[in-house]
């Protein structure tokens, strides 16, 4: 889930330099000698174009940035907590065996373990 975040954000930076290519071209178009006096209202609304489209970007980028930060905190969350269960089972099975051991050796020698025998 974090790794689909972060391709997700990943693509809108693409999308973003993508964009800013786009608007750099038209740029260089509009200050060249023979065609840019030609192309003003054309470039000037695909430059409009491309601001609207690079403030989209950049909101949807923040609020990727946003959602990637969150899962991977949960992320850090889940493997804290998986560790502390892992701790605490651990703790469990280290007071059985040191009661068993404990049951063990305050049995009576001869006698085996669960054997009521009287022998």
């Amino acid at each position: 889930m974090h790794r689909k975040a972060e391709w997700e954000l990943a693509r809108i930076s693409r999308e973003r330099a993508a964009l800013e290519a786009k608007r750099e071209q038209m740029l260089e178009t509009l200050t060249h000698d023979l065609f840019g006096p030609l192309l003003v209202e054309v470039v000037a609304k695909n430059l409009n174009r491309l601001a609207d489209d690079g403030a989209r970007l950049a909101s949807e980028e923040e609020s990727q940035t946003l959602r990637v930060r969150e899962q991977a905190l949960a992320s850090k969350r889940a493997e804290r907590m998986a560790k502390n269960v892992a701790a605490v089972e651990r703790h469990a099975e280290e007071k059985a065996a040191f009661q068993e051991l404990v049951e063990s050796a305050t049995r009576p020698k001869g006698r085996a373990n669960g054997d009521a025998s009287l022998a």
